[in-house]
């Protein structure tokens, strides 16, 4: 199982019980996340190695955004979609 954060998305990746759990209360209650929850849970839960990504044309280097990276990993990793 790889929790890297730069998997592939044609890679099989069975998520840990807290990011399944972490992913329910996501889904049943999208209000109460934080952050800093999400953040907790990532580190804690997912290997991460910097990188360097960009998002409708604004570029971070590896040294920044580090947050946003982590968190846009983690949702293309385990296929969250963003939803208005």
């Amino acid at each position: 199982m790889s929790t890297d954060l730069g998997a592939s998305l044609g890679t099989y990746f069975e998520p840990p019980e807290a990011v399944k759990t972490f992913l329910a209360q996501l889904k049943e209650k999208p209000e109460s996340m934080t952050f800093e929850g999400t953040m907790a849970m990532i580190e804690a839960e997912c290997e991460y190695m910097k990188k360097s990504f960009s998002v409708n044309g604004l570029a971070s280097t590896s040294d920044q955004n580090q947050g946003s990276c982590k968190i846009l990993s983690f949702a293309r990793l385990v296929g969250l979609t963003l939803v208005l």
